[in-house]
């Protein structure tokens, strides 16, 4: 994810979050997403079709991951807010009493006790009440601009958080008091805190809100007191992760995606992912009886590759040819087992959940095995929406939009078109509002969804 952009009015960015569940995981059949000008979506059969869940959050930017809790969820936007989701009721409620109205919550976090909510320019926020009202917990001279927050499933009351600045501020009891560690090197920013005891934590270095260029990993063994430079100096990060055997996973700004060892200093660059394709987050992925993966969302979608290995990276089919922006692995309740599923956050097409671990995600071979139209998204819209569509065989394939009445209002597609995943834009600037319907063509397949223009 493009960190520079969180913290400014720099327009439509679609910064699409999951918490990575440390304490609950929700079964249920709805997923939720949020998107650049889309709001917040829910989906009732797996990403075949979505409905806007909205009460307020449409047309809204998340800007910060969300956190699910028992049978809540957390969600801070751009510019209309904080929300919170009741999965029991399926109601929307403005929440964060407290929370300056004016800023931006760019972290969220949560342990047994506290949700802590790092903002652009007001500093690091807490709530007792699961985020119904919060007061101040940290703010002063480098301590605001909060990018990453971090809290510990195990230590009791542990509490990390870096952001703009060149210090990382640190809590033992849930953020009641804090100290401080100035990072050495010429000043920076702090996107990602991996921590592998109270005493060694490893920091990724980056630009968040155009502020410090990039230094690399830093590492102390200490708690804080001295720091070594842990390679990639110069360099500037977009994520960071760690393994429970200590590797680590840089994803650079560059495009790189890069393997390193918390024991050593020392870094090896993964195959590239092509020219032109950009890198938008990376992780690990780790599920019982498979090697470790990793997985990478990126500006051509969601790809995996094995890892330490000499692997390439492999493309995994998402609908429409999304570009993943964010992505996040389910995690079992109370502890950090993996469920095996992914969730991926899409820049213009809400959140795809896969229903299985990874090895049952179908590599895109070129061939799809079916012709399938997606859902338009966001919808309703305004001024424009993504229309999706997988093709099964080389073949004419025409795609057309009509009114109410059955008038045909615009061609979108009407050319032969290559077996995969294709997608193309609506722009409804000269039409009213109101419905419409698209029907997409191709051999004998034919299929018609509608799409609703609100202005």
């Amino acid at each position: 994810i493009d960190r520079s952009a969180q913290a400014t009015n720099a327009g439509p960015i679609a910064l699409s979050y999951y918490y990575r569940l440390r304490t609950a995981h929700i079964e249920r059949d709805f997923q939720l997403g949020g998107c650049a000008g889309g709001g917040v979506a829910r989906s009732t059969d797996f990403f075949d079709t979505w409905a806007p869940s909205t009460q307020g959050m449409y047309n809204t930017h998340i800007v910060a991951r969300p956190l699910i809790w028992g049978d809540k969820m957390f969600v801070s936007t751009q510019f209309n807010g904080r929300w919170k989701y009741d999965f029991t009721m399926d109601i929307w409620d403005r929440t964060g009493t407290g929370l300056p109205i004016d800023d931006v919550v760019t972290s969220l976090a949560s342990d047994n006790m506290y949700v802590y909510a790092g903002t652009v320019n007001n500093g690091l926020w807490r709530s007792n009440d699961w985020g119904g009202t919060f007061s101040q917990a940290l703010y002063g001279t480098n301590a605001t601009g909060f990018a990453t927050v971090y809290t510990s499933p195990s230590i009791a009351g542990f509490v990390v958080a870096g952001g703009r600045g060149e210090r990382m501020w640190k809590s033992f009891n849930f953020g009641d008091t804090w100290n401080s560690s100035l990072l050495p090197g010429s000043p920076y920013s702090i996107v990602g805190i991996e921590v592998a005891n109270q005493n060694e934590y490893f920091v990724a270095t980056g630009n968040f809100g155009g502020y410090g260029g990039g230094q690399g990993v830093k590492k102390t063994t200490n708690g804080g007191t001295s720091w070594d430079q842990w390679g990639l100096q110069f360099t500037s990060a977009v994520s960071f992760d760690r393994t429970s055997n200590n590797r680590l996973l840089f994803g650079a700004a560059t495009d790189q995606v890069l393997e390193g060892d918390g024991n050593v200093s020392t870094w090896t660059a993964t195959p590239s992912f092509g020219l032109g394709i950009k890198l938008r987050d990376a992780m690990f992925y780790e599920y019982a009886g498979q090697p470790v993966r990793e997985i990478a969302g990126t500006s051509i979608g969601l790809c995996e590759r094995e890892a330490f290995s000499q692997n390439p990276w492999v493309k995994r089919v998402l609908g429409g040819g999304l570009e993943v922006a964010r992505i996040e692995v389910v995690r079992a309740p109370a502890g950090p087992t993996f469920t095996g599923q992914i969730i991926a956050g899409t820049y213009g097409g809400g959140v795809i959940k896969s229903t299985a671990p990874l090895t049952s995600v179908k590599e895109n071979a070129g061939i799809p095995d079916a012709f399938t139209l997606y859902q338009n998204y966001p919808n309703p819209f305004n001024p424009s929406t993504k229309i999706g569509y997988r093709i099964q065989e080389r073949g004419f394939v025409t795609l057309k939009v009509f009114d109410v009445l059955g008038r045909e209002v615009a061609t979108l597609v009407d050319e032969i078109k290559d077996p995969g995943e294709h997608a193309v834009t609506f722009e409804g600037e000269k039409f009213s509002s109101g419905m419409y319907f698209y029907r997409l063509q191709a051999g004998e397949f034919r299929s018609t969804k509608k799409l609703v223009l609100l202005r």
